[in-house]
This record gives C-alpha cells, structure tokens and sequence, in this order.
C-alpha cells in the first residue's frame, strides 16, 4: 500500500463531487467560505480524539 504525503494535510479538500458550490448564490458562497474556514481553524485541529 502507497501512502501519499500531503502538505495540507488537515484542511479542507475543497471537494465538490456534486458541484453543489455552482448553485449557491453570492451569499451562500460567503457563508459556504466562512463555515469552512471554522471548520479548518477550529474543528479539524481538535477532532482527532473524539
């Protein structure tokens, strides 16, 4: 099995597999950016445990 280095390893992928981002409207882009970047910051340093 390969294992693969990332250098961004805990961040968000950015991943749409079902293009949802493309429907969202100016606003919710903004509030799509905003929830992601908590998550990023705050979510993902302090999940690993639970």
């Amino acid at each position: 099995m390969t294992q693969v280095a990332s250098t961004q390893l805990g961040e968000s992928l950015g991943t749409d597999f079902f293009s949802v981002r493309e429907q969202f409207a100016d606003e919710q882009r903004s509030h799509f950016a905003t929830v992601r970047r908590f998550v990023d910051e705050e979510v993902v340093p302090v999940i690993g445990p639970y």
